[in-house]
Formats: C-alpha cells, structure tokens, sequence
C-alpha cells in the first residue's frame, strides 16, 4: 500500500493514493520509536561497510558528562537494510522488523538525548559518525508514539533526523536553516548535533507499515510489452506522442552540465531544462485543447510489470493505479509511458505558511507540496526525471531507442509532414531542405 500526506487547513493527515484515511492504530503506552537513519551517495559504499555500533539515551535529570550516564538501547539483532524508495538511505531495524526499534518511556521523565554511533568503510579511510539529538516530548491526543521519523516529514519544521558521512553532503533540506544544527570534524570524527521537539502521534500516523513489505523498481523484472490494462492505458491519455520526442527531451537533459544545474538550483530555475523545453513545446503546439496549451513542467508514468501499476517517474513517489490520470492533461508514448503536463512556477499557489499547490495544465491539482513557496522549484524533479529515465528504466528506454522499427512507437501514416518550398538547393546545406515531421 502506497500513502501520501493531505494537508486540511493547518493539520495534515496521513491518506491512501485514493484519498481514503489510514485506519488508526497506536501504542497501548506511551513509546519512543528510535530509527537511524543514514545518507550514503557514494557508489563504492554498501551495506557491508556500514555498521550502527550504539545507540543509547541519556536519562532524565542526568548531565551526560560521564559515559556511563548513557543506557545502551542498541538491539542484539540490529540489521542496516534499504527499506525505502531512495537507495541513498540506510536505516537500521532488527531482524524482524526494517524500520527502527521501540522502548517504552515515562512522558513525565522522558530521555534527553539519542545518541547514535556510526562506523563506516570508504574508499581512503575508516569514518566514526556520532550523532546527538537534544529531544523535547510533547504528548498530544494524537497518540503514544513519539518517533524519530515524525521529524522527516516533509511538513516539518526541525531538522530531519538523518546522519551524514560528510558535512558537504547536507543541504537545507536536512537543517531546515535550524541555527542549532552543528556538524563537523573532530580529529577523524563527524559529530553531528540537533535539537528537536518530537510530538506524539498513533503508529498509523507515521506510515511505516508499506516499507515493511515493500518491493521496490530494483526488485521487478520489466516486461517488454503488455497483455493486460491496454484499455485503461489507454483512457489515461489524450493524444499520442511521437517516440522521438520524448528521446530528444531525454537526450538533452542528460547533456545539462552539473555547474549549470547547480544555477539553476540555487535560482530556483529548472523551467530552463531544454528538455523540458522541447517536450513542453511540442504539447503546447499539439494538446487537442487550446486552453492546456501552458505546458512548462511534466511528471513521467511509466508501466513496468504487467500488472495494473504505473511506476514514478520519480523514485520517491509512490506508484498509482493505471486508469485513474486525467487524460486530458496527459500524452502516451508506446505502451509504456504517460507523460503529464504541468503548470509552471507562477500558478503554484500558497497553503499555509509551508505549502503550496501545483496544478495540471488543466486547471485541476496536481499536488501540494509540504515546503515555503520560496524554496519551491518541482522542475528540478521534471528535469530529473528525464536525466535519469534510461537508468531508472532500462526496458521502456530500449523501447524508445526501437523508434523506427517498433510499430508500437511509431505510425508513420499518423505523422503530418510541412512540405517546405525549398528555393536552389544550390544556396542551402543539406539540413535546412529535409523534410521534418511537424511535431
């Protein structure tokens, strides 16, 4: 099962992809549900070189000065797996269960600080990591569970409570420009400290159950055409797009040097991605409807499996069920992908003082996104998609690279060409008379 947070007014509730609420269920007492969490971008950096040697709490009342005020709470069986979307991440759970342990607490003495110890094995050295969190508990009516992951919401505040192997791979996205977040060497130590109010919520709030069981894009096996849904496939778009298209869009987002991206990351301007410029053009030159023709940003839906799925483009999102896009905001390529086109930047509109709504090219939302309008660029996830779509898909990719020879890519007799008056061919170089399909 897949969730996503709704915001209603000020209070955000934890949904289904169909907008039905996750039926409640929490701690029969109240409970601290401890979850490390560590970032690792580095390729050459696996599970077997990472090990989550302590965790431990520092009780009520005590100054932590001696060691032995800390009470261990590292569980015998602790195991580091990828639980989630995001291959970067690893989290530590315990044999049975993938995401983080639980120990019960009083809320009246609660603890007052996690410690978590990390050891990890690059390349050129052996890296200790240790992690303090200066906790306050605030028991709400919500529920008993005060947990680490509550602070990782994207609804948030307080910084996210994930460790880093290097202080150069956080971003403000981690602190939330929190000015007591500290990280930093010490010797050939990485000591990070943070401080966090944790509010308790219900164990269904947190929606950890789906990433027990989850199976992830690196656990299927794609499939090169489908069988079954070809009709809902099918409703959940408007027009058809030329395979040749979506390559070029692909071709050019690849292409984007890393210097150029990080402008237009920090100017919040990824409406620049010639990729997506190519595609949004060729929509809002072709959209059956006029009034959707203010294409600037696009999300990717691709089938993998021939099941009733559509996989994200973008791989923290969750999948949705295929037939339920509105198609008159999307174009098909082949028989594996859906593209659907968004509104840009200026039509987002605010929620609250940390959110905001994107919305389709035709008028209805599309999202709302849990962040201040003013850090908001979702282009940056558009251009994602499209740089890293052959990676992330190899089999739709090598479905797109048969254009020309799979007839499920390409209907020539469908294509409307501009017969050009050419003057002396004499006067011209090849490339400016061939005939170009009017696309």
């Amino acid at each position: 099962m897949q969730t996503a947070i709704q915001k209603i007014g000020d209070t955000s509730l934890l949904v289904t992809p169909d907008g039905k609420p996750i039926p409640h269920k929490d701690a029969e007492q109240p409970t601290l549900h401890i979850m490390p969490k560590l970032y690792i971008p580095y390729s050459d950096i696996g599970l077997g070189n990472i090990t989550l040697f302590g965790a431990s709490v520092l009780p009520f009342g005590k100054n932590g000065e001696q060691g032995k005020d800390f009470i261990n709470i590292l569980p015998e069986d602790v195991r580091l797996t990828h639980p989630v979307p995001n291959i970067r991440f690893v989290i530590a759970g315990t044999s049975d269960r993938r995401m983080g342990w639980e120990i019960p607490i009083d809320p009246n003495r609660p603890p007052q600080q996690i410690q978590l110890l990390w050891w990890v094995e690059t390349s050129t050295e052996d890296r200790i990591i240790e992690h303090y969190f200066d906790l306050e508990f605030e028991l709400t009516q919500q529920g008993n569970v005060f947990s680490m992951a509550s602070l990782n919401f994207a609804v948030g505040e307080e910084p996210r409570a994930v460790s880093f192997i290097d202080p150069r791979d956080v971003s403000e996205a981690s602190t939330r420009n929190d000015p007591s977040y500290q990280i930093g060497y010490l010797d050939d130590r990485v000591i990070i400290r943070q401080s966090n109010q944790i509010r308790s919520c219900a164990w269904s709030d947190l929606g950890l159950e789906e990433f027990e069981n989850a199976v992830y894009l690196r656990d299927t096996e794609p499939v090169a055409t489908f069988k079954t849904h070809l009709e809902e496939f099918a409703s959940d778009a408007c027009i058809e797009m030329p395979a040749h298209v979506l390559k070029e869009a692909i071709s050019r987002a690849k292409t984007i040097a890393d210097s150029q991206e990080e402008f237009w990351f920090g100017e919040k301007q990824y409406e620049h991605c010639p990729g997506l410029q190519h595609i949004c053009q060729w929509w809002n030159n072709n959209a059956p409807n006029p009034e959707y023709r203010r294409a600037v940003n696009i999300y990717l839906w691709v089938r993998v499996e021939d099941d009733s799925e559509y996989w994200a483009g973008w791989y923290e999102c969750p999948n949705i069920e295929i037939g339920t896009l509105s198609p008159d905001r999307c174009a098909k390529v082949g028989q594996h992908i859906i593209v659907e086109f968004l509104q840009g930047h200026g039509s987002y509109t605010p929620i609250g003082r940390n959110g905001f709504m994107v919305w389709g090219v035709d008028g209805e939302p599309f999202w709302d996104v849990g962040a201040p309008l003013d850090q908001a660029d979702e282009a940056y996830y558009g251009h994602g998609m499209l740089k890293g779509f052959s990676e992330r898909f190899p089999m739709a990719w090598e479905q797109l690279q048969s254009f020309g020879v799979n007839s499920a890519y390409q209907d020539v007799s469908k294509l409307n060409f501009n017969i050009l008056e050419v003057p002396d061919l004499d006067d011209l170089d090849e490339s400016s008379y061939i005939q170009q399909p009017n696309d």
